[in-house]
């Protein structure tokens, strides 16, 4: 998304980070179709085993469905100024009041 901004050709940025050993275009491509069709489980793999306990997402569902939501709507705007504290105090406020902790 800020290749954009600077009018950088996405052909110029896949070849430098094919040359550094980086995450391709298509491949980036891919995760990211991978990660908002909702497809979690094989987003989140790294093959180091199965499960070992409940995440925090696995306790409050609700709040992933949020914060995917929220991601997908910042990064589609025009602007696209996504910032991670943003994401952060929502997934807080959503905590606090689905919990009801004060």
């Amino acid at each position: 998304m800020s290749l954009r901004f600077f009018n950088i050709k996405w052909e110029d940025i896949d070849e430098f980070l094919k040359n550094i050993g980086f995450m391709t275009a298509q491949t980036s491509h891919k995760w990211a179709t991978v990660f908002v069709k909702g497809d979690y489980e094989e987003f989140s793999n790294d093959l180091r085993g199965c499960k070992q306990t409940d995440s925090f997402y696995d306790m409050f569902s609700d709040i992933e469905a949020d914060a995917k939501a929220f991601v997908v709507q910042a990064c589609s705007r025009k602007a696209a100024d996504f910032k991670t504290i943003d994401l952060a105090q929502s997934i807080d406020e959503k905590y606090y009041e689905l919990s009801r902790i004060e």
